[in-house]
């Protein structure tokens, strides 16, 4: 008698390892991440198109401040403390030109004792003083001084401070006089000598 097994894989009931709810399901999620991922670019491109547009506006109005400025700067007025900061230093220049001239020339006598002179002269500086020129002869004993000053006052503190220089220990100055400048009325000019000029006849 021949037996024949009816019950072959073939005829098995399958598993289904996915089903169809499932499978529509999974879908359904992919479809909205993608959905908001495309939602959130959307909105990041408008976040960085509205930036741009605003950096845009402020580099514009930037360049136009420049501009006006660049415009307007020719018509404003000179900082008077800048000119006469100017005018100060070109004087410090003539004085230390005039100086070291001064020192080259051999037939003015004892050029190397004047160092002790100079040196103390530069220790005692004041900010709103300045010379323009300087005159030794006699070895320092006669002494030139001109100058100029915004604070009148500061004159006496200078001798005062000049009379503790062991190089014009001494040294009495005879004529003083002091004159307000005619371009910078702000200014006043000084002179100090150690001896009386004869006024001119």
């Amino acid at each position: 008698m021949q037996q024949i097994n009816l019950y072959q894989p073939l005829f098995r009931k399958q598993e289904k390892i996915f089903s169809s709810k499932t499978m529509l399901q999974g879908a359904a999620m992919v479809a909205v991440g993608i959905a908001v991922f495309f939602a959130y670019a959307a909105w990041q491109t408008r976040n960085l198109a509205a930036q741009a547009e605003q950096f845009q506006h402020q580099r514009d109005e930037a360049a136009k401040r420049v501009t006006e400025l660049a415009r307007a700067w020719p018509e404003r007025s000179k900082s008077a403390a800048l000119e006469q900061e100017v005018v100060r230093l070109r004087a410090d220049l003539r004085s230390k030109q005039q100086v070291v001239a001064h020192l080259a020339d051999r037939s003015s006598g004892n050029t190397t004792g004047y160092s002790a002179h100079l040196e103390g002269l530069a220790r005692q500086r004041l900010p709103q003083l300045w010379l323009t020129q300087i005159g030794l002869r006699r070895g320092g004993s006669a002494l030139e001084l001109r100058g100029s000053t915004l604070n009148p006052e500061q004159v006496p503190q200078y001798l005062q401070r000049l009379s503790a220089e062991p190089a014009f220990a001494g040294v009495e100055f005879r004529q003083f006089t002091l004159s307000r400048a005619e371009k910078t009325p702000r200014q006043v000019d000084f002179v100090l000598l150690t001896e009386k000029k004869e006024a001119p006849k």
